[in-house]
């Protein structure tokens, strides 16, 4: 019996389903997959590469109800279950780590590291590298159900260990897509500002309580110049024009113009 499951959640991702798949062949672990009603060619990519393939039983669950619904399930008591999104990637060698540190130490749930890459480059600097609670046995990890920026911890008495086993954010999509995304983003985070932020970082709250538009210029400048964005070169330039200037721009239009309730 394999004792690690590797999730993914998945809608209309025929670009990224055979690079998720790739990566774990020859791996002893068992691939599970939940789709949210793809359209395209996700669903018969999978079938045809022997991936087990689940329906989800609410389209409308939440991300993060969706997530405790599978750490949850009793089709993997028992299991370790590593997430990895459609669009991330790891290294074999990292996933056969993981499987080591599972059977030999006694613990609950691993932190990752969690890179990014833009156009195909690894980004180093600047703040783009993040420790996530990705793999935990079936029931120690809870997710809470916020709008965006997910908050995932160990449930009570988990014991957790940080590795330095690596996984890296890196789709494939064209700009205009990046930009159809992000404004989806941009409308959940709006929503979110303008209801609460009681329950989000202190680092969070102080940001918008910075005037709308300023704000923007300072975490560009504390990325790009303070932490280093510029040493990833031409493509980090980009990286932090899009994510901390754009976006956050986006943001503020939609806060400050009361597009969102």
């Amino acid at each position: 019996m394999n004792e690690l499951v590797i999730a993914c959640t998945t809608i209309n991702e025929e670009k990224h389903i055979d690079r998720w798949i790739s990566q774990f062949v020859g791996i002893q672990c068992d691939l599970v997959v939940f789709d949210a009603g793809s359209t395209d060619s996700t669903v018969p990519r999978l079938l045809s590469r022997g991936v087990k393939v689940y329906s989800y039983l609410g389209i409308d669950m939440s991300f993060a109800e969706r997530w405790n619904t599978i750490y949850r399930s009793d089709l993997f008591s028992g299991k370790y279950i590593l997430r990895i999104d459609a669009d991330e990637l790891i290294h074999s060698t990292d996933v056969l780590k993981l499987i080591s540190i599972i059977r030999e130490c006694s613990v609950d749930a691993i932190y990752l590291s969690r890179y990014i890459a833009f156009e195909g480059k690894l980004m180093h600097f600047g703040r783009t590298r993040t420790k996530v609670l990705r793999c935990g046995l079936s029931g120690c990890i809870r997710y809470d159900d916020v709008l965006l920026d997910e908050s995932i911890w160990p449930v009570t008495s988990t014991q957790c260990i940080h590795s330095d086993i690596k996984i890296i954010d890196s789709p494939i999509i064209a700009p205009s897509f990046w930009l159809k995304k992000h404004l989806k983003y941009a409308e959940l985070e709006a929503r979110m500002v303008c209801r609460s932020l009681e329950k989000k970082k202190l680092s969070i709250r102080l940001y918008y309580m910075l005037p709308p538009y300023f704000r923007t210029l300072v975490v560009f400048i504390l990325r790009y110049i303070f932490y280093g964005g510029f040493l990833d070169g031409k493509t980090g330039l980009k990286y932090h024009i899009c994510h901390s200037m754009i976006y956050r721009l986006m943001v503020d239009v939609l806060i400050t113009g009361n597009f969102t309730v």
